[in-house]
C-alpha cells in the first residue's frame, strides 16, 4: 500500500530516541527547570525536593531522580515529568521509565525526648552565650578604638585578626621599658655624686670632735659621804 516506504523512517526515529544517551549534568538542569515551572506538592507540610536525575538505562530510556520524600510523589507530578522529558529530549515513539530514589534519613526514628521546659532553657542558654559573645567583640573593638586614638595608632580591623592590638601593645612596652631605663640611669649619678657629700660631713664630724678640748675632772674630795660630809661624827 501507499506509505509503507515511509513506515522505517519512523522505526528509525524510535530507535534512535529509545537508545539515546543523555548525561547526567543535561538530566539535571532539564529537572530543575521542570521543578521551577511547577513544584512538587506540600506533603505534611514540608516541600518534596527533587534533587538531581542521571539515566539508568536504555530501550527503554531509564530516569532516575533522587531526592527526599519521593515515596509520597503523586501520580500526576510523575506523569508532568514524563512529558516533560520527553518534549525536552524529544523522546518520540518510545515509552520512559522514572524511578525515584529517596535519600536515607540519618535523623528517622530519633525523636527529641526533652521536656519543653528543658527545650525552653537551652534555648535560652544559646541566646545568652551569643549576646555575650556579641558583647566582648563590641567591647573589644571599642577598646581598641579608644587605644587607637589615644596612641594614633591604625585600628584593629577585626577582633578576631589581633594584629594590629598586638602592635600597640608591644609599643607600649617597649616605651614604658626605655622610661625605666632613663629613670634609672638618671637616677645612678645623682647617687654617685651624693656619696662625697656624705664623705666630707663625716670627716667635718671627726674633725669638729678632735678639735673640741678635753673635760676636765674634778679631784674627789677625801671622806666620802653625802654633801661632802666627813665620816665621823
Amino acid at each position: 500500500g501507499t506509505g509503507v516506504g515511509h513506515l522505517f523512517e519512523s522505526v528509525d526515529k524510535a530507535y534512535l530516541a529509545a537508545m539515546r544517551d543523555i548525561s547526567t549534568n543535561v538530566l539535571t538542569r532539564s529537572l530543575e527547570a521542570a521543578v521551577f515551572a511547577h513544584q512538587p506538592p506540600l506533603i505534611h507540610g514540608r516541600r518534596i525536593k527533587l534533587r538531581y536525575a542521571h539515566q539508568g538505562g536504555s530501550n527503554p530510556p531509564i530516569i532516575v531522580i533522587h531526592g527526599k520524600q519521593t515515596d509520597r510523589l503523586p501520580g500526576n507530578y510523575s506523569r508532568y515529568l514524563e512529558g516533560w522529558f520527553r518534549k525536552e529530549f524529544q523522546l518520540m515513539g518510545t515509552p520512559i521509565r522514572l524511578e525515584f530514589r529517596t535519600d536515607s534519613n540519618p535523623y528517622e526514628g530519633k525523636y527529641d525526648i526533652r521536656t519543653p521546659l528543658q527545650r525552653f532553657k537551652a534555648k535560652k542558654e544559646e541566646r545568652q552565650i551569643a549576646g555575650m559573645k556579641r558583647k566582648s567583640a563590641a567591647n573589644a573593638e571599642r577598646r581598641a578604638r579608644d587605644e587607637a586614638a589615644s596612641g594614633n595608632t591604625p585600628p584593629a580591623t577585626s577582633v578576631k585578626a589581633g594584629k594590629p592590638a598586638a602592635k600597640a601593645t608591644t609599643t607600649k612596652t617597649t616605651a614604658r621599658n626605655s622610661a625605666k631605663g632613663a629613670a634609672k640611669s638618671t637616677a645612678r649619678p645623682a647617687a654617685k655624686t651624693a656619696a662625697p657629700k656624705t664623705v666630707a660631713k663625716a670627716n667635718s664630724r671627726k674633725s669638729a670632735l678632735s678639735a673640741r678640748p678635753a673635760a676636765k675632772v674634778a679631784p674627789r674630795k677625801p671622806g666620802g659621804g653625802r654633801g661632802g660630809r666627813t665620816g665621823g661624827k
